[in-house]
């Protein structure tokens, strides 16, 4: 029997290609709803597209179409009838084949000549892994220099068969790394140190969202527990088994794990430390065997790290809707805990273990270092999930696809392309994220050294002198980073070149000019004031209400502490004697001054006053 060869004017492109549809009113025919569905397509052409629909459609029925191509900047609309229809089992509901009959030369085109829009793919599975108790979720976006995570999890109590390990990469990065561990884990027949490596090829130009990666993870997994934690984190031996019997004791949870961080760069590379190391020198947040957040009654949402460690059921995650898509969590302020807020709306407990940690080392950019981030509290904390605590809400603002379809078992199969709405593609630049009011770019700066009584500090791609005279400066604030006593070059020889030039006494006339506010328990004294370099003396204050101001140190700190300017080391060994004498001749008062740290323009500054024992701030 001889094969028939299909003749095609335009080339078919088998890349999987999800695409925006709405059925089409005919004469007569009521207005069709307004709503797109996202559906999958098999496959496309100029001359037609077959996909996937999970309702019922009707041959000869006339439908909308919406292909969003990348580096496009509009969409391709184009109409089409259906001309087959047929069950499928590899998709949900059944395929579909439309032939396209309206559609401009220049779109046929575009779509002849187009790159794949959406190639997410699993490009490694263990099919042999198939009831496992728990799914520990990890992301990359490019980011990750370290992979030891999978040594930890694949050491743990618990028979490797009980978890799962899922791999997700937002852009199109393979890491020899993990190459080579499953090469070598292959060879000496042990189980692959991870189950499921899934890359999503999303485009350079897009800023990666973590909450559409969580979704991606929750639709592919098999556990009954999903865990997403720190990609970059260690953990015990017993990770694994401390997760199931939590919610073998109660299931009606969700659970999270806090993290123990170490700041010492000592690690970096990572060297393997060992968890007591981490525990030592360094160690940020770790007391009495606790982590400083568990033992925090008054502000665990920001003394916790709720970003560390999130266990749920996955039919519960399922239930509220997954993780919300919304384009506040873009980029570095999200986070798992949106979804623990809406599980407890949804009547669920929020757990901390009180035993079992996560553990974390510096390495560059570990607190978000030049990430955009959407809207927070200050502290990195979410606003728009912050909300959902006062206001009760269950289900995302904007929910996945394939999560809908299941949440409303309307999906058993899918495709990995159908979890992705091919409008972010044009929603999440970059180009997008620098004109929204919205987003703002996080950086950090780093100490250099000093230099003719300036510090030196880099970060935002550029260098900066700062007078020692301003103390502890914050450049992370604009208005602070454009003060005019602050020098920037984009080369360290250029900025000393830039200090050289710049009079000695420039910063301390200049802050000769200003005034401030001194309190003490009587009155607010208003006191023109100058900061001389930090030697013998720190600061003189005079002003004709008084007979007399002294101040002297008694303590001095090292040299070292001096001359970087970092005013909390300095105030550890500082002492100071103000001497305050009234007209009214009351007795002289002796106060303890720390430096707290210096705020914006106007060289207001936050002192931590004690004076014997009464404690309280003072504002001047």
């Amino acid at each position: 029997m001889s094969q028939s060869t299909e003749k095609r004017k335009y080339a078919r492109t088998e890349d999987p290609l999800p695409i925006e549809m709405r059925i089409k009113p005919f004469e007569g025919q009521d207005l069709a709803s307004k709503s797109w569905s996202v559906v999958y397509a098999k496959n496309y052409s100029a001359g037609g597209v077959f996909l996937y629909y999970a309702g019922e459609l009707e041959i000869g029925l006339f439908v909308e179409l919406r292909i969003h191509i990348p580096k496009t900047s509009t969409s391709i609309y184009c109409i089409g009838k259906i001309i087959r229809t047929e069950k499928c089992s590899q998709a949900p509901g059944n395929g579909v084949a439309i032939f396209i009959t309206e559609i401009s030369n220049q779109h046929r085109e575009i779509i002849r000549s187009a790159e794949k829009l959406i190639n997410i793919k699993t490009v490694f599975d263990n099919n042999i892994l198939s009831a496992p108790l728990v799914s520990i979720i990890l992301l990359d976006w490019k980011c990750r220099e370290s992979f030891h995570i999978f040594n930890y999890l694949n050491k743990q109590t618990v028979p490797r068969e009980w978890y799962e390990i899922i791999w997700i990469e937002y852009y199109d990065r393979r890491p020899s790394e993990i190459e080579k561990l499953l090469a070598e884990g292959g060879k000496e027949g042990k189980p692959p140190i991870l189950d499921k490596w899934i890359i999503m090829y999303m485009p350079d130009e897009l800023y990666y969202h973590k909450h559409l990666m969580y979704n991606i993870g929750i639709a592919a997994c098999k556990g009954e527990i999903v865990t997403i934690c720190d990609s970059d984190g260690i953990v015990n031996p017993s990770f694994v088994e401390s997760i199931i019997k939590s919610f073998e004791e109660d299931c009606n949870i969700v659970l999270h794990m806090d993290e123990v961080r170490n700041k010492d760069r000592r690690f970096y590379p990572f060297n393997n430390p060992s968890i007591e190391e981490i525990k030592g020198d360094g160690c940020i947040n770790f007391k009495n065997g606790k982590t400083t957040g568990l033992l925090d009654k008054k502000d665990i949402i920001h003394t916790r790290n709720y970003g560390s460690c999130m266990c749920a059921l996955r039919e519960d995650l399922i239930h509220i809707g997954g993780a919300d898509e919304h384009i506040d969590y873009l980029g570095h302020v999200c986070g798992p805990y949106e979804m623990t807020y809406r599980l407890v709306n949804a009547g669920k407990k929020e757990i901390w273990h009180q035993e079992e940690f996560l553990y974390h080392v510096w390495h560059p950019g570990t607190d978000g270092d030049d990430n955009y981030i959407g809207p927070h509290d200050g502290f990195n904390m979410s606003t728009t999930a912050l909300e959902v605590r006062q206001n009760g809400r269950v289900f995302p603002l904007v929910e996945n696809e394939v999560i809908r379809l299941m949440r409303s078992n309307q999906c058993d199969t899918f495709d990995l392309c159908q979890t992705i709405n091919p409008a972010y593609i044009e929603q999440w630049t970059h180009e997008t994220m620098d004109k929204s009011s919205k987003f703002k770019k996080l950086y950090h700066y780093e100490f250099v050294g000093s230099y003719m009584r300036y510090n030196i500090l880099k970060g935002h791609k550029l260098f900066y002198a700062i007078p020692q005279v301003l103390g502890n400066w914050d450049l992370t604030n604009q208005e602070q980073r454009n003060h005019p006593l602050i020098l920037s070059a984009e080369t360290l020889h250029d900025l000393e070149k830039r200090v050289e030039q710049v009079p000695q006494q420039a910063a301390e006339s200049y802050l000769s000019k200003k005034y401030t506010l001194i309190e003490n328990q009587v009155t607010h004294v208003p006191v023109p004031y100058f900061v001389w370099r930090v030697t013998d003396s720190l600061v003189f204050l005079m002003h004709r209400k008084y007979k007399s101001i002294q101040m002297s140190i008694t303590n001095r700190a090292k040299d070292k502490d001096l001359l970087t300017g970092e005013w909390y080391s300095f105030a550890k060994n500082l002492i100071i004697k103000l001497l305050l004498r009234m007209k009214d001749n009351r007795d002289a008062r002796y106060f303890v001054i720390i430096p707290k740290r210096i705020l914006k323009k106007g060289f207001r500054v936050y002192f931590h006053l004690r004076e014997f024992s009464s404690t309280f701030f003072r504002k001047f």
